[in-house]
């Protein structure tokens, strides 16, 4: 479908409008859960829907953000009014936004399926398949759409993805990520990839997570649990983390769970270009638990530094945590 046609589609206009109000609300400090929700079910509405948040999604990447400041957005959530009354989206987009967003579909080049999707550091994203499958995308992270007639084929190439996958039980869905292969079918899991560890964790449905390699059997995980592949059979766990902390990412969260200072630093590292490190074999190894903001590294060095008697070195692009030096 070429942008032209799209234009001129009577209801292309409004959703293309909708969905910029979307991304500005989940871009902004006002997200919330409920939002969250409710784009679900406004992306579920239609194949449109869907199209327009991925044009419009590719967009707002390229504006770095213009729509976002000329559009003022809120939820209207009626609380516990009976059904058929649903929760509803009011938007608004000023002129100035809503012109300059049709200048940039103009020159817009439209896909339904990008061939690879990447995420930058500190930045997540949603993407919606054109079967109704979406894709949550973490910091860092990128993915290769490949559907075909005989089955929908992601691959999961570095970083970290929810998938909750629209139920075709004629069309399989496989991701593939390091030397591992998850086949689901209408379900909801998480995984990541992280240099030679590959974590595959079952939130609803069923997944099969099989070795490409010739030998290897195939793990059956059930929701609430989480496989974790370094290298090799024997090496491969099974245990039953809180996905609650797993996917605080999505509401802008790190959850650090009884780390070490080091294990934290290389968590929060994966969402800054300012970079934290700390110096001493003894510092490395407090532990630490907590929530904290992603990419924000100078809050997090200072309360670990206020909290366990540390000192900060701050320069333009890091952070060093270490002991106190002590006059002799």
């Amino acid at each position: 479908m070429n942008t032209s046609a799209l234009r001129h589609h009577p209801t292309w206009a409004a959703a293309v409008a909708e969905a910029s109000a979307w991304i500005a609300l989940l871009h902004g400090p006002d997200r919330t859960v409920a939002a969250e929700q409710g784009l679900k079910r406004w992306l579920a509405e239609s194949s449109r829907h869907r199209q327009a948040f991925n044009l419009a999604t590719e967009i707002w990447m390229e504006s770095r953000g213009a729509v976002k400041r000329a559009a003022r957005v809120s939820l209207t959530l009626p609380g516990n009014r009976p059904e058929p009354q649903r929760r509803r989206l009011h938007w608004h987009l000023s002129a100035a936004a809503a012109a300059a967003l049709l200048l940039l579909l103009a020159g817009a080049v439209f896909f339904l399926q990008q061939p690879a999707v990447v995420t930058g550091i500190g930045e997540r994203r949603i993407l919606a398949l054109e079967d109704g499958t979406q894709v949550y995308l973490n910091t860092s992270t990128r993915v290769v759409v490949d559907y075909g007639p005989r089955g929908r084929h992601v691959h999961l190439e570095t970083g970290e993805a929810i998938f909750e996958v629209a139920k075709r039980p004629d069309w399989p869905f496989v991701v593939t990520v390091g030397d591992r292969k998850v086949t689901a079918l209408g379900t909801e899991f998480l995984v990541r990839h992280d240099r030679e560890r590959v974590m595959v964790t079952l939130v609803d449905g069923k997944v099969a997570v099989a070795s490409l390699s010739p030998v290897g059997a195939s793990v059956v995980l059930k929701p609430g649990e989480r496989l974790t592949c370094s290298g090799n059979e024997s090496a491969s766990i099974v245990d039953r983390p809180d996905i609650g902390k797993l996917t605080a990412w999505q509401r802008g969260k790190v959850h650090i769970d009884n780390l070490t200072l080091g294990e934290a630093i290389a968590e929060m590292n994966r969402y800054s270009r300012v970079k934290l490190a700390v110096a001493g074999t003894d510092a490395a190894k407090i532990r630490l638990s907590g929530i904290f903001a992603v990419g924000d590294a100078r809050n997090f060095a200072n309360a670990v530094a206020l909290t366990h008697g540390l000192e900060v070195k701050e320069s333009r692009s890091r952070i060093v945590l270490s002991e106190v030096s002590r006059v002799p």
